[in-house]
């Protein structure tokens, strides 16, 4: 992790990318907007998934189960993919038409293709080897870059052009459900430690998601000049809350594994589902966003 404040690091990122984009004539509203960072979060945490998926594999944990729910994160991936690209009937969001977000969906394709031939065939059965994790993580990490530059631009495209929806909000959207995405980061890298894969490395990583987890809970809460809003209701700040206290023991066993102590497979499990727990409740909170803005 570079020195200084990691949050305002990202968040000087996505503000290069925040620049007025005209898009050509199509029904932009706000329901549509949040859909798509809905879709677009959803990528970013199905590259995370699909990796901590085959790492639970790896390590012998209710293979059965998770071989099943790695064939049905695959063909999440590819449905909202394809449904921010062609649009969906039934999601009520009609086909792109800014080349930017299209020709960003292309570059999140290009990154998935090879991963998601190598997570099917585990799906279908394969054993993974300690090398196959490792190039598995690896691919998941850069099919993340990829993700998150998507999730910006359509915060940012969307936050402009539809007039009702601020753009802080759509920020303050992207930012939230990059938080779900990092518990899935988080339990990946605790598989990846406790089974020897890259351990130094991943310990680093595990540090850093914790971190930017933490400084992005608080700027969530308290708010981030100009880029993230502060909890809008007293609801969405006794939320945060809530989640800010359910989420130090996960914290603490977290930063227990990326300093050396060892994790058992129960122990593993446990913990991963303290940290989906988390993602559902950010989930409600993300709704509680957009019922708020549709309220106001």
């Amino acid at each position: 992790m570079k020195p200084g404040n990691p949050l305002a690091s990202l968040l000087l990122a996505m503000t290069v990318s925040a620049l007025p984009v005209a898009v050509p004539a199509q029904m932009l509203d706000a329901d549509s907007a949040f859909t798509r960072i809905h879709l677009a979060s959803k990528l970013s945490k199905n590259s995370q998934l699909v990796a901590r998926l085959s790492c639970f594999i790896f390590a012998g944990v209710d293979v059965a189960t998770h071989r099943e729910q790695l064939s049905l994160a695959v063909e999440d991936f590819n449905r909202s993919r394809q449904a921010l690209i062609d649009g969906d009937p039934d999601l009520g969001i009609l086909a792109e038409r800014s080349q930017r977000i299209r020709n960003a969906v292309s570059e999140v394709g290009d990154g998935w293709t090879e991963l998601s031939r190598l997570v099917l065939a585990i799906a279908d059965g394969q054993d993974i080897s300690p090398g196959l994790m490792a190039e598995i993580d690896l691919y998941s990490d850069s099919l993340l870059e990829r993700t998150n530059a998507l999730n910006t631009r359509i915060a940012n495209v969307y936050g402009e052009e539809v007039k009702t929806m601020p753009l802080i909000l759509t920020l303050t959207l992207d930012m939230a459900g990059r938080q779900v995405t990092r518990m899935e980061t988080a339990s990946k890298e605790a598989c990846l430690i406790g089974t020897g894969i890259d351990v130094a490395s991943n310990s680093q990583e595990l540090e850093n998601t914790i971190t930017l987890f933490n400084a992005t809970l608080e700027a969530l809460i308290n708010g981030y000049p100009g880029l993230i809003m502060a909890a809008p209701t007293d609801e969405i700040r006794r939320d945060l809350d809530i989640l800010k206290a359910n989420w130090e023991g996960p914290k603490r066993a977290l930063t227990g594994l990326y300093r050396g102590e060892d994790i058992q497979n129960a122990d593993r499990q446990r913990l991963a589902g303290q940290l989906e727990e988390i993602s559902r409740n950010l989930g409600v909170l993300i709704e509680e966003y957009e019922s708020y803005h549709m309220s106001n």
